[in-house]
């Protein structure tokens, strides 16, 4: 049997478009930057950190109600701050629970930086807590210095191939991956239908991958020439 994705969105900071996916039984990741960023402050207190951005989401969390919380974006996972990420995310999965939260995506790797997922190990309790609590592991796939998404690379384009593979290694194939992100160049590329279709295709069947996203629709002014304003219909069409 073919496994189907989920019609959905990541959804940055606008509760609307998260309801209207919603509303029409789709899936909505949404992102809101916690307090006025995307990363927490590592040189803090992890629990006290935790407490800040996930009490920053009461309104997200307990109001909108999204599929699930995206509640970091890309932030610093050098090997030595590992431990302290660990305490963050296992006490803001605590406070998910208790709060009556939607489950979370986390950590959300950029692409590149290839030695973040070799030590994946020292993340197991989270990610194990993760897993139990109906998460999913957060990866973008962009193909950065190479113009197009196809061909699939491994450790751009491709990334959440690589992080699957390390997860399965470490006894958690049951974490499934939501892509929230996906875009040509660094994400501030034209949009292009065909080189989308590949990338789809390419990936549709992955293990591990149970969603994906394009990057981006919306009035982000930071990525103007990505914005996939009116290119979302001949996309869904190519795709179908």
């Amino acid at each position: 049997m073919q496994r189907t994705f989920p019609f959905g969105v990541k959804s940055v900071a606008d509760p609307a478009l998260c309801q209207a996916v919603m509303a029409a039984g789709g899936t909505c990741i949404y992102r809101a930057w916690s307090l006025g960023g995307d990363c927490p402050n590592v040189d803090g207190d992890a629990k006290t950190e935790a407490y800040r951005v996930m009490a920053s989401l009461w309104g997200a969390g307990i109001d909108l109600k999204p599929s699930y919380l995206e509640i970091t974006n890309e932030c610093n996972y050098e090997v030595h701050y590992l431990p302290w990420w660990n305490t963050f995310y296992l006490e803001a999965i605590r406070l998910g629970k208790l709060w009556g939260y939607p489950p979370l995506v986390l950590p959300t790797y950029a692409p590149g930086q290839p030695t973040e997922e070799w030590h994946l190990d020292l993340l197991k309790p989270a990610l194990l807590a993760l897993r139990d609590f109906g998460g999913l592991f957060g990866a973008h796939d962009y193909s950065v210095d190479q113009p197009n998404l196809c061909p699939c690379n491994q450790w751009l384009s491709c990334r959440h191939r690589r992080i699957y593979a390390k997860l399965v290694e470490m006894g958690l194939g049951g974490l499934g991956i939501a892509v929230t992100e996906t875009g040509r160049g660094w994400g501030n590329s034209p949009p292009d239908v065909a080189d989308f279709a590949c990338w789809w295709n390419s990936v549709r069947h992955d293990p591990g991958l149970r969603f994906g996203a394009l990057w981006t629709a919306g009035p982000t002014n930071a990525w103007p020439l990505a914005n996939l304003n009116g290119w979302l219909l001949p996309i869904a069409q190519a795709l179908r």
